[in-house]
């Protein structure tokens, strides 16, 4: 069986159809170089069985008395008691491989062949078949979506995240509405309610305390020396604290929310600072100082690389 095959093969590297007397005709068909999923591959060609071409051409038994340095009717002899035993073969077993040009099935009286894979083109030796990859563009939208070309990927995770937390900040709101006493025309202190009673009493203790008061000031007796320093009546004025130390600057308040988050652990005492130009920004800042130079001196290695903003409260 092999016999046939092999010189089949032979023949089929310089013809495009080898015939063989009473089995039928192998063509070979041509192919281009195309990509087959992530495979390039090279011109190549298909081997078909067409079992209505019975006319010998001569090329199979014209190679077979070469080879064996017989005389052409020997080789036609020969090849036929080949062609026999492989009708035979087929006819008993169904299943019969034809060296590495394909394999012959025996179905319901009919015979089919299924081609293998194989280089019947001198020029494309050393050819073979390159592995590659899709390349892939990725865009990105936000921190929590990104698509490309077939598929979006959502954060679930950060998406949760900014839920609870907008979640936390409505309940919040929500408790203080119901627990804070409802506001009415009455006077209010202290978030209790006044009757008119003690409104009343108020006023009283409020006119003997004047009168108290203005009687003392009739009364011309020096005031006791006593040791004791006297107190200053103006309260000290605590400086404004304009200089910020910022360590990161955006035009939207959620990515300072989100920088903030991210870096509360680097920083520390992290916050955020809206600025009173327009279109606002949202600085993030590690604190706020008097001065210019006590902002610089609290720098340490985690903000080294801030710098100092002066605005107005």
């Amino acid at each position: 069986m092999n016999f046939l095959a092999e010189h089949i093969e032979k023949l089929l590297i310089s013809n495009d159809c080898v015939v063989v007397s009473s089995l039928g005709g192998f063509i070979k068909n041509r192919k281009t170089a195309a990509i087959m999923g992530n495979r390039i591959v090279p011109p190549m060609v298909e081997i078909s069985f067409n079992s209505m071409l019975r006319h010998d051409d001569g090329l199979l038994c014209s190679l077979i008395a070469e080879e064996n340095d017989i005389s052409y009717k020997s080789a036609l002899a020969l090849m036929n008691r080949y062609i026999e035993e492989f009708r035979q073969r087929l006819i008993n077993e169904k299943n019969v491989v034809f060296g590495n040009i394909g394999l012959f099935t025996y179905v319901d009286d009919t015979v089919i062949f299924t081609p293998y894979e194989a280089n019947y083109l001198p020029e494309n030796f050393g050819l073979a078949p390159i592995e590659v990859e899709e390349r892939r563009r990725v865009q990105k939208i936000g921190e929590t979506i990104e698509f490309d070309n077939d598929s979006i990927t959502i954060n679930i995770t950060e998406i949760k995240q900014k839920v609870v937390r907008y979640a936390a900040m409505v309940a919040v709101v929500m408790l203080v509405a119901i627990f804070v006493p409802k506001a009415s025309k009455t006077t209010q202190y202290a978030g209790f309610m006044v009757n008119k009673n003690d409104i009343s009493v108020e006023k009283k203790r409020l006119a003997s305390d004047k009168a108290l008061a203005d009687f003392a000031k009739t009364i011309d007796k020096p005031l006791p020396q006593t040791n004791e320093p006297i107190a200053d009546a103006k309260p000290q004025v605590e400086q404004s604290r304009n200089y910020h130390l910022v360590v990161a600057s955006f035009y939207q308040m959620n990515q300072a929310e989100e920088f903030c988050a991210e870096n509360q652990d680097k920083f520390g005492n992290i916050s955020i600072l809206k600025s009173n130009d327009t279109p606002a920004k949202y600085r993030c800042i590690t604190g706020s100082y008097t001065s210019e130079q006590e902002a610089n001196a609290s720098k340490t290695e985690a903000n080294r690389a801030s710098w100092v903003l002066f605005q107005r409260q």
